[in-house]
């Protein structure tokens, strides 16, 4: 449901990551934007004279020290959503739901390669073996991934990105916080997009052009898709921050573990990966044994 929304950005960079060429150079700046908050996030101490005890204690409650610059920084980017992506939003609408769904499955699609790879790094062949046979079958049945022929042949769509891999890892999520653009993350989510940009196997294979199309298509996609439920989800909350938060958070930890989306309040359910809910497939939890997830 509304756990997507607040992914909405941050999933556009993981899934677009590709055209390293020139968007390596074209988007330094917001990839050292990501490492500075992560790392900032990681290594900053709180001033205690700044902060009364009690706001204090909660900030800690909910592990988002940084409260006061998240809100900030929340707020920056929904002024950029309302005075830029809506507008946009409202002009691909033109376009009939058949055709739009057409350009959600290829970006579907080129996100493939860096599912592979990241279930690959967390020991989980079956995952990494489904997601190698759907690219192959939506890439050529598919018509280069317009058709999600994989799906309708029960091979069901199963993203996967770094911030995932970190945690199977051991890597502990950090606290809250808000980046530019990129909306809800934590330190190890932050890596995970800075990682997965670089890692990303299409990245190699497309051109520039190609690159950029991709980038700015993803972020129309998906903004597209979840336009109704964002509206509907910051009308109907008394604290639109909280809620993407705490969202956030149980979203990421389902993710994580492969588990069901958790149904959070209600409003229409949606999940973030693309436009499919999350299969249940094999759990993580072997591989999370030693990883410290906090809500």
């Amino acid at each position: 449901m509304l756990i997507r929304q607040e992914m909405l950005v941050t999933k556009l960079l993981r899934n677009l990551s590709g055209g390293h060429k020139i968007l390596m150079r074209r988007f330094t700046p917001l990839i050292c934007i990501v490492a500075l908050f992560a790392l900032g996030a990681c290594s900053a101490s709180l001033d205690s004279s700044s902060i009364d005890s009690e706001n204090k204690s909660i900030s800690y409650e909910v592990n988002d020290p940084y409260e006061g610059i998240n809100r900030k920084v929340f707020a920056f980017n929904r002024a950029l959503d309302k005075g830029l992506f809506k507008h946009i939003v409202s002009v691909y609408k033109i376009v009939p739901q058949w055709g739009r769904d057409r350009v959600t499955n290829a970006l579907d699609n080129l996100g493939e390669p860096i599912n592979f790879t990241n279930s690959v790094l967390q020991g989980n062949p079956e995952r990494a073996g489904n997601t190698f046979m759907r690219f192959a079958i939506n890439s050529t049945f598919g018509v280069v991934g317009l058709f999600d022929v994989a799906e309708d042949w029960g091979i069901e769509y199963a993203p996967e990105d770094f911030g995932q891999t970190a945690a199977v890892w051991g890597m502990d999520e950090g606290p809250y916080i808000v980046l530019p653009l990129f909306g809800p993350s934590n330190p190890r989510d932050a890596l995970g997009l800075v990682t997965d940009f670089i890692i990303d196997p299409m990245g190699y294979v497309l051109t520039n052009d190609q690159s950029t199309y991709r980038f700015v298509g993803n972020a129309v996609d998906q903004r597209t898709a979840y336009s109704e439920e964002l509206d509907t989800m910051e009308s109907t909350s008394v604290d639109f921050y909280a809620t993407m938060r705490e969202s956030y958070r149980q979203y990421r930890n389902a993710e994580i573990s492969n588990s069901d989306l958790p149904q959070m309040m209600p409003i229409p359910t949606i999940t973030i990966e693309e436009h499919k809910k999350l299969p249940k497939t094999a759990d993580k939890s072997d591989n999370l044994a030693n990883a410290n997830i906090n809500n």
